[in-house]
């Protein structure tokens, strides 16, 4: 008899682990030394055992003050591995247990600066119980962003190794660590400074600096006159990735030298061998390695007119470029017909370049080019024209 209470009384507990242990939770890591609201409930439950209606619990403390609790609405947790959205589990009752942190959440969606230790609990909707829970410690740091000062934004470089001067975020957290990243990428065929840095690879980078000014060196590839780059820093703190600055952008206009000075005999070299492959069209060669362009004249017959113009790119380099994601030789071509239909012109843009990266957007394009203006402009003309007859007769 004895025996059959000890086995009555392991089935129970055994029961009861089970239960506890029926749903593990994992939170998804937030960004470094940042916690929203609403990082709260980005949990993917798994469930282990039948299916359960379940409600989540958020708590958040400082040291062993109570900051926010937090309760879900109930929904269905089927078995298996679910990510939890925050529509099924809406409305969420919030508490809040200080003044101050209300005010900083509504202001700014995240906690004061510290460290925060959040629990996140899965509960039975009919009992109560609870199913399983994750806990962790979170550091947070609320910094202003930093700002981008010179060269400023869309404007001419005209010093051979510019300056690149930024405000660092602040305040700086007592104890830490912080060092800055400066990224440059060239800006290709009709590009947004935005889309450079998500496409191109990294014309140069320089790490872990420490102080907010930064000259472009000589042993970094040069800049290229006449070209559009797109420059930006990221800060890190105690060498974790923190915060990006805005994408600026600037003309280079630096160099003594004229692109056409450069590499000279490659360039005449490429004259030759286009020349060579070609008998009816006239290349015409500058740049570094180029631009090679050909321009034929529009056709005089109406109302239809047709241009194309040409224009292909190559690099060579005898050794791989310092602090750059750049290959060590590489180039480009981009094709632009134009059709004009009573004076106006439709174009297209075509663009490939071997720069391309599997990790990166795409470089290469193809563009349909109109400009509404020109029509409303062609028609005002006519309209013009019109009048000025009419008023003759």
């Amino acid at each position: 008899m004895q025996k059959l209470k000890h086995i009555i009384i392991l089935l129970i507990l055994s029961a009861s682990f089970n239960l506890y242990s029926q749903v593990t939770l994992r939170l998804d890591q937030p960004p470094p030394f940042q916690f929203r609201v609403e990082n709260m409930w980005k949990v993917t439950l798994n469930n282990t055992g039948a299916e359960v209606r379940v409600y989540l619990t958020g708590s958040v403390m400082k040291g062993n003050s109570q900051i926010i609790d937090a309760t879900t609405s109930a929904f269905s947790l089927a078995r298996g591995m679910k990510r939890v959205s925050a529509a099924e589990m809406s409305p969420i009752d919030l508490k809040k247990y200080n003044n101050d942190i209300e005010q900083t959440l509504s202001k700014t969606g995240t906690f004061e600066s510290g460290t925060y230790t959040i629990c996140i609990k899965v509960k039975d909707a009919g009992s109560n119980d609870e199913l399983g829970s994750f806990c962790n410690d979170y550091e947070i740091i609320n910094m202003t962003k930093m700002e981008l000062i010179s060269p400023e934004n869309n404007d001419q470089v005209l010093f051979l190794l510019p300056s690149f001067t930024w405000l660092p975020p602040t305040p700086v957290p007592p104890g830490k660590l912080i060092s800055y990243q400066f990224q440059i990428t060239e800006i290709l065929n009709r590009q947004t400074p935005e889309y450079a840095f998500l496409a191109n690879p990294i014309y140069f980078h320089s790490e872990k600096l420490l102080t907010t000014l930064f000259q472009y060196p000589i042993a970094a590839k040069s800049l290229i006159n006449g070209r559009n780059y797109a420059w930006r820093v990221i800060t890190y703190i105690d060498n974790i990735e923190f915060i990006e600055s805005p994408v600026w952008e600037f003309l280079y206009k630096g160099s003594n030298k004229d692109v056409a000075e450069i590499n000279k005999d490659i360039r005449e070299q490429l004259k030759k061998d286009l020349s060579d492959n070609s008998s009816t069209v006239n290349f015409q060669a500058s740049g570094r390695l180029g631009p090679l362009k050909n321009r034929q004249s529009l056709f005089d017959e109406k109302p239809f007119k047709f241009g194309i113009s040409a224009k292909a790119e190559y690099e060579y380099n005898d050794k791989q470029a310092v602090n750059s994601e750049l290959p060590r030789n590489f180039g480009s071509i981009s094709v632009d017909p134009t059709v004009s239909i009573y004076g106006i012109p439709f174009n297209l843009n075509l663009f490939y370049d071997t720069r391309q990266k599997e990790f990166k957007q795409n470089i290469n394009s193809f563009g349909f080019l109109f400009d509404p203006a020109i029509l409303k402009n062609k028609i005002k003309e006519e309209i013009d024209k019109k009048k000025k007859s009419l008023k003759v007769k």
